[in-house]
């Protein structure tokens, strides 16, 4: 497809035919050849987030001119699963870096360029940073023409993901104890008494052929051991609501102002809200 003298890539479908707008959180994300590739987790001026995975999710920056078609919770691409995967588009950075050739020349003459040719307003491109920096020729009712330029930052957008900060193991740990009881036991003592008789007898026996065989008896103790159930151990997982303090740097715009010559220049609102 041809721009004046600029020529996009094959494949790439036209910059800007897809709006934010017609995109929502949450659609299928499919591959020119039907795979799927995610769903949206966020939708961007110049690209879509999308998301895959529960537990441990990964997230791909899609470029607007990816998106082929859109609409009843699908959007498809006009480039395959493995060629997202290839080109690395895992941080603005590298979508930025893969716009296609005349893709950000076609998007300024379309933002600058009414239906009758007008101009609506110029777009020109910071060196060092890559951002754009808006400037509108502004005409007051005395003639006077002014510009105006938006001053820009960077602001902080967090997400939240559930991932495995530990685990708690319960085991049976075998102690080995010595337990001692008392337990009363029965025996039989013998008790042996001599008594003389009053008067003498005859007997038929001989002496030292006689004798009596008294058993003497005890209890004995034995033990056996039996496993029983003393206690059980519950384990149960709660959600505590903590807060983590997130630190990154941002980039913020501060207007700078220098003159030439001998010109009058009352910047005395710029200073207040933007001190040096």
């Amino acid at each position: 497809m041809a721009y004046g003298d600029e020529t996009l890539d094959p494949g790439m479908g036209d910059i800007g035919h897809i709006q934010p707008s017609q995109l929502q959180r949450g659609w299928d994300v499919l591959g020119s050849e039907g795979s799927k590739v995610g769903d949206i987790e966020e939708v961007r001026d110049e690209y879509i987030i999308v998301s895959r995975g529960f537990l441990f999710t990964t997230e791909r920056y899609i470029p607007l001119w990816a998106v082929s078609t859109a609409g009843d919770g699908k959007v498809f691409l006009n480039v395959t699963k493995d060629e997202i995967e290839s080109r690395g588009w895992d941080n603005p950075e590298a979508v930025a870096r893969a716009r296609p050739t005349g893709a950000g020349e076609m998007r300024d003459r379309q933002t600058r360029t009414g239906p009758a040719g007008e101009m609506q307003g110029r777009e020109t491109r910071a060196a060092d940073t890559g951002e754009m920096l808006s400037r509108e020729p502004q005409t007051r009712p005395t003639g006077e023409t002014s510009e105006r330029m938006e001053i820009r930052e960077e602001e902080l957008r967090t997400r939240k993901r559930e991932v495995e900060a530990g685990a708690v193991d319960v085991e049976r740990e075998v102690v080995t104890e010595q337990e001692t009881r008392e337990v009363p036991v029965t025996r039989e003592e013998v008790d042996v008494e001599y008594r003389p008789v009053e008067s003498k007898r005859p007997t038929q026996g001989d002496i030292g052929e006689d004798e009596i065989h008294v058993p003497i008896h005890e209890e004995e103790v034995t033990v056996d051991k039996e496993t029983v159930v003393t206690g059980e151990v519950d384990v149960q997982k709660r959600r505590v609501q903590d807060t983590e303090e997130i630190s990154e740097e941002v980039r913020k715009e501060r207007p700078r102002i220098s003159r030439e010559g001998d010109v009058t220049l009352d910047a005395e609102d710029v200073d207040k809200e933007h001190p040096h």
